[in-house]
């Protein structure tokens, strides 16, 4: 809406500009002036576009590096579970083979020690060679002591093997932790971008409105100079001075609400100012819409994006603007005196927003209404 706005305003000024009766070497130089500002402003608005969109191209690199980090990270991630579960079925094995040899080792102390009183000495009394029973003894002896070393590798193994599985639960963890923030900081690059496209948009429109505007006022300029190398002659026009006395003293154009005001705005989520060259009225009554002075009509006619539009001079000096009007009752000539009928907006009683844009300009420049409206 408010680039529709900007754009108002320099169409609307187009219609004054075409439509001017006087034309004099003022305006020419008047013209000049606003063609150079016009180009600088353009000239800033290209540089702001240059900007916003390396600033995206910025944004659009660090997204990719974030995806590809958190590619990576994922793969680790991945690539350890796998090892997890490879330590986890190791340490099954371990602990089978582990209980295997603690119940050998169990079954050699048992023959020693159950069958070592009653065998030894049945052998013994059999005259058996007691220096063989000894030996079997300390074979037993010795292959117990080879069981418990084994169950004790066995042991520190599954000890190495649960601290390096920790290590790799613990790895993921963090992961998962750089995953988290990797996302939301993809998620903040990407609300950024979208942020600096919306910018990015509205300067491309301004751009263009004001490509479309230089053009026009370069012609209005061709036509000027071409004009007083003609000798042209000024057409009679009020007296000046007839329309600045009513500052303070004009009715609204419409019984309404004034919902926007002039002047500079910035437009809510970018860091982007438009200035605002009227005010909006929303109608509190039937929406007829009355004209605030005395005057002539020397525009009506649609404008693209403000519907039918109405401007109205009042003397050489001034002009008022009407817009979005659904409809208008007068045509170009018409005099029109204050208070008359000039059209109306239609009131949408359902909640839908229904608005009068209305303007006062001083030859091309835009002026307050609010200060001209008088004090209810």
């Amino acid at each position: 809406m408010a680039v529709v706005q900007i754009a108002a305003g320099w169409l609307i000024f187009i219609c004054l500009t075409v439509t001017a009766e006087a034309q004099t070497e003022t305006d020419l130089t008047r013209l000049r002036s606003q063609i150079a500002k016009q180009e600088k402003e353009l000239a800033a608005l290209s540089g702001n576009k240059s900007n916003v969109t390396q600033q995206i191209s910025v944004l659009q690199k660090k997204q990719a590096d974030e995806r590809r980090a958190a590619s990576l990270l994922i793969k680790r991630q991945n690539s350890n579970i796998i090892k997890i579960k490879d330590l986890q079925n190791k340490e099954k094995e371990f602990t089978a083979k582990q209980k295997h040899y603690k119940k050998q080792a169990a079954i050699g102390v048992a023959f020693i020690i159950d069958n070592g009183g009653t065998y030894i000495a049945k052998a013994i009394m059999s005259g058996a060679d007691s220096a063989k029973i000894t030996g079997v003894v300390e074979v037993v002896s010795r292959l117990n002591v080879t069981l418990s070393d084994s169950i004790q590798t066995y042991a520190d193994t599954l000890s190495e093997i649960a601290k390096i599985r920790q290590s790799l639960i613990d790895t993921n963890t963090e992961i998962g932790i750089g995953l988290t923030e990797s996302k939301a900081m993809t998620e903040n690059y990407l609300k950024t971008q979208k942020d600096l496209s919306v910018k990015l948009t509205l300067i491309k429109h301004d751009e263009n409105a004001q490509k479309e505007y230089l053009k026009t006022l370069r012609q209005e300029q061709e036509r000027l100079t071409k004009a007083l190398r003609n000798s042209a002659k000024k057409t009679a026009t009020p007296d000046r001075g007839v329309f600045a006395k009513l500052k303070g003293k004009l009715p609204l154009p419409m019984q309404g609400k004034i919902i926007e005001r002039f002047g500079k705005k910035t437009i809510e989520g970018t860091k982007l100012t438009v200035m605002h060259k009227g005010v909006k009225i929303t109608p509190t009554n039937s929406g007829a819409v009355i004209c605030v002075a005395d005057g002539t009509v020397v525009y009506a006619d649609n404008i693209n994006g403000l519907e039918n539009v109405l401007i109205i001079r009042h003397d050489q000096d001034y002009y008022t603007v009407y817009a979005n009007l659904d409809e208008f009752y007068v045509q170009n000539t018409d005099k029109v005196e204050k208070g008359f009928g000039l059209g109306r907006i239609i009131v949408d009683f359902k909640g839908n927003p229904s608005y009068l844009y209305f303007e006062i300009r001083r030859h091309e420049d835009a002026v307050d209404p609010a200060e001209w409206f008088q004090r209810l």
